[in-house]
């Protein structure tokens, strides 16, 4: 019984590769398509594009920012102040969309730019008062 499930299984590995990679009439193969190397997927996760030195003003020393495999940031500076700006700026520039998102949502004006869909949510964030809040403590 083992060994008919096995055969079944690949019988039917073979026929969706077989059948993935082959052109079918008018319609192309679908498995140079589905390839998570080569197909529509490696496009979604295009690499950023990185300046190879940039200059900053407001260091006060040299930085090294290096990014591994992984697209994480590994910084290098001889101060403590000057880790912190270019930490700023490896988050603001990787992140914009986040940070920006992160801030509409404690106003509470998310519906403003994603739909109406959040108005509920937003007038919840208001009553809570964040903005009202942040001014009279900032004074």
């Amino acid at each position: 019984m083992k060994t008919l499930r096995v055969f079944i299984a690949l019988l039917i590995t073979c026929t969706l590769i077989y059948s993935l990679n082959r052109s079918w009439g008018v319609v192309p193969a679908a498995g140079k398509l589905l390839d998570p190397f080569h197909g529509f997927w490696k496009g979604s996760a295009s690499e950023p594009n990185l300046p190879a030195t940039l200059d900053l003003p407001g260091l006060k020393g040299e930085v090294s920012i290096i990014y591994d495999s992984a697209m994480i940031p590994h910084i290098f500076a001889s101060n403590d102040e000057d880790v912190y700006f270019a930490q700023g700026y490896v988050t603001a520039s990787m992140r914009l969309w986040q940070m920006e998102t992160q801030i509409r949502a404690g106003k509470g004006r998310l519906a403003e730019i994603l739909g109406p869909g959040l108005l509920e949510r937003d007038r919840s964030q208001r009553r809570l008062g964040m903005v009202y809040a942040r001014r009279t403590h900032s004074r």
